[in-house]
């Protein structure tokens, strides 16, 4: 089926498909239980079911908090954030509303301060989450790291027919490698109004020896494995709106030295700046397609990725230059401020840096100027933080070093020797300072 889209190309499979279809309405007994009486320390026996990996939970909110959420749903605080989304990553990314209709939020801290109901059911998430399946796993594996975070997302469907493909969430054997995460979880709570079976918009869930479709009803809890389960949202004919939350494993970094854990942890408990001071990055990107795995790298590696707020001037080719933009469904896109022009109209890198300085916002309390192609160290924004404050006769500090550098795609030397570079003297002819290393 090469050549075809892929909204055609999967209705032919659909067509061919002689699997078993199950409407899952209000009542669960097909499913062999009550999802109204679901025990949450259930959900992991229910996830690790061969033939049906997936667990359907209703009325386990409050309804009253619900009506609020559904309202927040609609709210102008909430609805401006949305946007198209696309699907695929790198050169894959694209969009195309017939295989992918709806808009999308990614929701951190700070969009929750609009939304609190929402805030609320997020927090409620992912307590079930720690309390059922992570608590299971350390209770089997104490031994192992047992981190997880959370992504959390807002969808909506409009309501003129928009539905989204057949997909997985995540893959198998993705993002393995130590300082990586990678999704495990799924859990989607739909929000909606009174929902009619006339409206569509069921979750198909597609099974090895079956098809199960998942009306959303309000209030609805369905939970699955990222890597395991293929599904795709049917044709929505009214506004439908969906919390999902993706839960991610992450893979110890091992490649640090034990002294170099040690001086990171001595700093984080040396820190006496709170977790919530901004951190404005300042980014000039010219024609760069090392600029998005910069990005992931720099939130990634963050004690706190949320007070980061960065800055970019992209100097791009309008028309081409795919591989050197900002993917727009990246977790942290909505702390992201990003100035495009076309790269012939470029005026050098102190122009470019001299128009980041003025998109600082007012609430950042630290400036950090990079490349556009760098790797970073865990927690690295505590442990700048935390040398500032040990500068204590300077009034205005500047740190500043040359980066390491490294080979694509992410091989950062264990071991570098820093370059020094000192003060000279002050230029005889223009008065600028003069460095030497």
């Amino acid at each position: 089926m090469e050549g075809l889209s892929d909204t055609l190309k999967f209705g032919v499979l659909d067509f061919l498909d002689e699997r078993p279809k199950t409407l899952i309405k209000q009542d669960t007994s097909e499913l062999g239980y009550d999802s109204r009486n679901v025990k949450p320390e259930d959900i992991p026996n229910h996830l690790r079911n061969e033939d049906m990996p997936f667990v359907i939970i209703d009325d386990f909110f409050d309804e009253s908090l619900l009506e609020r959420a559904v309202a927040e749903c609609e709210s102008d605080g909430v609805v401006p954030l949305l946007k198209s989304a696309g699907f695929g990553r790198g050169d894959t990314y694209k969009k195309d509303k017939t295989a992918r209709g709806d808009k999308f939020t990614w929701l951190s801290q700070t969009d929750f301060e609009s939304a609190p109901t929402l805030a609320s059911l997020r927090d409620q998430i992912a307590h079930l989450h720690n309390s059922t399946i992570v608590s299971r796993k350390r209770e089997e594996n104490p031994q192992s790291d047992h981190t997880y975070t959370g992504e959390v997302q807002l969808a909506m469907y409009d309501g003129n027919g928009s539905r989204y493909v057949r997909h997985k969430d995540a893959f198998k054997g993705s993002a393995k490698t130590p300082g990586s995460k990678a999704r495990k979880h799924t859990f989607i709570l739909y929000l909606t109004s009174d929902w009619k079976l006339t409206y569509g918009g069921n979750l198909r869930l597609h099974l090895p020896n079956r098809i199960i479709d998942v009306t959303p009803r309000r209030g609805r809890l369905i939970a699955f494995k990222s890597t395991i389960v293929e599904h795709e949202v049917l044709a929505c004919h009214a506004r439908r709106f969906a919390l999902t939350t993706w839960f991610n494993k992450h893979y110890p970094q091992n490649s640090a030295s034990p002294q170099k854990k040690d001086k990171i942890a001595q700093y984080l408990q040396d820190t006496s700046k709170a977790q919530n001071d901004k951190i404005f990055v300042s980014i000039a990107s010219y024609r760069d397609c090392e600029l998005m795995p910069t990005l992931r790298d720099l939130f990634t590696k963050a004690q706190n990725p949320h007070r980061i707020r960065v800055g970019i001037y992209l100097q791009i080719e309008l028309d081409g230059d795919q591989d050197c933009g900002v993917e727009e469904d990246f977790e942290f896109y909505h702390l992201l401020d990003i100035r495009v022009i076309d790269y012939r109209q470029a005026q050098g890198p102190c122009y470019a840096r001299y128009i980041l300085q003025e998109m600082c916002p007012e609430e950042c309390s630290y400036y950090f100027q990079i490349d556009s192609h760098m790797r970073f160290n865990d927690s690295w924004d505590e442990i700048l933080i935390t040398d500032l404050e040990h500068i204590s006769d300077c009034k205005k500090p500047v740190l500043t070093t040359y980066p390491v550098g490294y080979k694509l795609p992410n091989d950062v030397p264990k071991v570098s020797k820093p370059t020094i570079t000192v003060f000279k003297e002050l230029s005889p002819q223009d008065g600028l300072p003069r460095i030497t290393g």
